[in-house]
């Protein structure tokens, strides 16, 4: 099983628009919510008490989220048991298809906002390559949360190490995501620019540059060694 830092981490990789995220804190509770008020409107009785199928998804779902972490399924089961209250009054005070009906309704205001999100991301949502992703976007929300409380602090150093930061705009862009508004990996001609410059004279000089480092190679010929030689004195001459 992946830990909670692969999960998060590969969850992330579909989330690094800000604006994808703001709709995903919107659309990922309004969907959780709706099922959970759907699965209140069934219930069985554990001998005189009355057990309704969202409170045995719930428990299930928070039993893993407790095996990811301890903070997290605490925070995750938290969340749950809110809802489940809050979906056993709305079933008592509303029939079975007005509840179902509301549910429904929930459910696809919650998942335009998630493909709205996705829009302005440039990328798929994370299910389309592996469905377990679906159990993880409450965490993901739940840990944007913590990680803006300054909690986490190596969990969301793993993730930005990995897939970047979150940026104003992502637009379809490739990972990972930091300062430079270019997609990574760069461009060929990029990366040419950010390799160092190949030496101005490689490897062994040619014969005729090794001359000009050398001005006078070798013994100097004999035109040249004559100028070398000190000048007569000019009064011997007059003499």
């Amino acid at each position: 099983m992946k830990t909670l830092a692969e999960n998060l981490t590969q969850y992330a990789a579909y989330h690094r628009d800000r604006r994808n995220i703001a709709t995903h804190f919107a659309g990922v509770p309004m969907i959780v919510f709706a099922i959970v008020l759907a699965l209140s409107t069934w219930a069985f009785a554990v001998g005189t008490v009355p057990i309704t199928l969202a409170a045995v998804v719930c428990v299930a779902a928070s039993l893993y989220y407790f095996r990811l972490d301890l903070l997290f399924g605490a925070v995750m089961a938290a969340t749950l048991l809110v809802m489940c209250a809050i979906a056993s009054e709305v079933t008592h005070r509303l029939s079975v298809p007005a509840a179902l009906g509301l549910a429904a309704a929930i459910f696809v205001v919650g998942w335009a906002l998630q493909f709205l999100g996705h829009r302005y991301e440039g990328v798929k949502p994370a299910f389309y390559d592996d469905a377990k992703q679906l159990l993880i976007g409450p965490l993901f929300v739940c840990a944007e949360v913590l990680f803006a409380l300054g909690a986490k602090g190596p969990l969301q150093r793993y993730v930005e190490e990995r897939v970047g930061p979150t940026v104003p705009r992502r637009d379809g862009r490739a990972l990972p995501l930091g300062p430079d508004p270019l997609p990574d990996p760069l461009p060929r001609e990029r990366e040419n620019l950010r390799a160092p410059l190949p030496d101005p004279l490689p490897g062994p000089l040619p014969r005729e540059r090794e001359n000009l480092r050398d001005p006078l190679p070798g013994p100097l010929p004999r035109e040249r060694e004559n100028l070398r030689c000190p000048l007569p004195d000019e009064r011997e001459t007059t003499q």
